[in-house]
């Protein structure tokens, strides 16, 4: 005699007959399924946590997060982090962080809003959106953005922050040394698999005018290095800026002065994370001023963009790229002749095309401002409004690529000072991934 199955029973056996069975769960071999993750965006990853135990160890291996990583470097698929805001409409009141591609719409991370409320007890406790408000990004390597705060910056902290998977890390700056005038730059140690934030301070006595003091964050070892006398550094950065211009080969780059006998004029310096010495780099001979270079990141080379201002339908710009080894430069393109009354090149894409920012002439007013992507090969110029409309700042940009990276000490926003943990603390993560992953033989224990 059949058994019965009730109301909607045969309904359910029939739906409980489509579900799949645990072996054709796991019928993808473990290495398709590792090949298909490290192609997926962070955003998808980070979603993809709660599928299983295993998937969850899995995206937080240091070694699967290694392999995300190089194969997206690989890709050359980076996209440029700008800070943007519309100075007409709102007044500058409102600003927006957005990743960018040259033939991708922007893609708002951040909102900001610098008229939102601020609690009563910050800085006391320090939380990401009101931080925010008044940050300056000042570095991106490896999916880690490094932020500093122009206003509070004396006697506050600097950020490490990964907005791909929503964690940031606030370093507290030491509060026995002054920070005024601090330019800030975000370095990355290879060797030691270490991010360095890297602080230049402008010295104020007399004697000293020129000069600055470097202080080094170590992000492995959470702490402040002793550079001893590596620490002062004939050099100004610009005052204009307080943050490094562009990154090349994972070192920082700031546009100053020299302060050693007769250097005259803007050169570049940079600070290795490594070693924590200095290095100054003089800009290519040419025929023009130096307010006629911009120097910038062109396919990780360090590049320098020299205008050459003719008539109006005949303007030039001169690409010379630097050999680090022999400090000598080679003009690579001439670009042009561009027919533009008044032009600058303020940033590079990762993919080679130059921005052009062109304006009628005269004072540069922001909102008047139209920006062009150019192809230094040809000469070629494109225009993207869904870019324009955002009023980019380019200066503060850096190529950015989406990553699982997590420094040590990172929280997840908005839950800073909360005593549940966020994620679990775990000293192995192999020990949580299936046997069929962990047959593959990449994911090292201990890790």
């Amino acid at each position: 005699m059949p058994k019965k199955t009730g109301r909607g029973g045969r309904r359910n056996q029939q739906r409980n007959s489509n579900k799949p069975s645990s072996s054709s769960k796991e019928a993808l071999p473990a290495e398709f399924l590792v090949e298909i993750l490290i192609r997926t965006p962070v955003k998808s990853l980070v979603r993809s946590r709660c599928v299983s135990k295993s998937w969850y160890a899995l995206i937080h291996h240091p070694s699967f997060i290694k392999l995300h990583l190089t194969f997206n470097l690989s890709r050359n698929n980076k996209t440029i982090l700008s800070n943007s805001y519309n100075p007409v409409a709102d007044f500058g009141l409102k600003r927006v962080i957005s990743v960018r591609g040259i033939n991708d719409p922007p893609e708002t991370v951040l909102p900001i809003h610098r008229i939102s409320p601020v609690r009563r007890d910050y800085p006391r406790k320090v939380n990401f959106p009101d931080f925010s408000q008044r940050m300056v990004l000042a570095g991106s390597i490896n999916g880690i953005v490094c932020l500093t705060h122009f206003r509070e910056m004396r006697e506050q902290c600097v950020v490490l922050w990964n907005p791909a998977i929503n964690c940031w890390k606030p370093i507290a700056l030491p509060r026995t040394k002054s920070w005024q005038n601090v330019n800030v730059g975000l370095g990355f140690d290879n060797a030691g698999n270490d991010f360095k934030i890297i602080c230049m301070v402008p010295l104020t006595d007399f004697e000293d005018i020129g000069w600055s003091r470097v202080d080094i964050y170590s992000a492995s070892r959470d702490s402040w290095e002793d550079l001893d006398e590596r620490g002062i550094i004939p050099f100004c950065p610009a005052q204009n800026y307080r943050h490094s211009i562009f990154i090349v080969k994972d070192v920082p780059y700031w546009m100053g002065f020299a302060a050693q006998p007769g250097d005259s004029g803007c050169i570049l310096g940079r600070i290795d994370p490594s070693t924590g010495l200095y290095k100054k780099v003089e800009y290519p001979q040419h025929d023009r001023g130096t307010d006629s270079v911009h120097a910038v990141n062109w396919k990780d080379l360090v590049t320098a963009l020299v205008t050459k201002p003719g008539e109006y339908d005949s303007q030039m710009v001169d690409l010379y790229v630097l050999d680090e080894n022999t400090d000598e430069w080679t003009k690579m393109y001439s670009i042009g002749p561009l027919s533009f009354k008044a032009l600058r090149t303020p940033q590079c894409f990762c993919t080679g095309e130059i921005v052009v920012e062109t304006w009628a002439g005269g004072f540069v007013l922001t909102s008047a401002v139209t920006s062009y992507f150019c192809d230094p090969k040809t000469s070629h110029l494109s225009h993207n409004h869904e870019v324009q409309v955002l009023y980019p700042c380019w200066y503060e940009s850096y190529c950015h690529i989406e990553s699982l990276v997590r420094v040590k000490g990172m929280v997840q926003i908005e839950k800073e000072h909360k005593h549940k943990k966020t994620d679990p603390r775990v000293k192995d993560w192999s020990e949580w991934l299936s046997k069929d992953l962990k047959r593959l033989g990449i994911f090292n224990a201990g890790e």
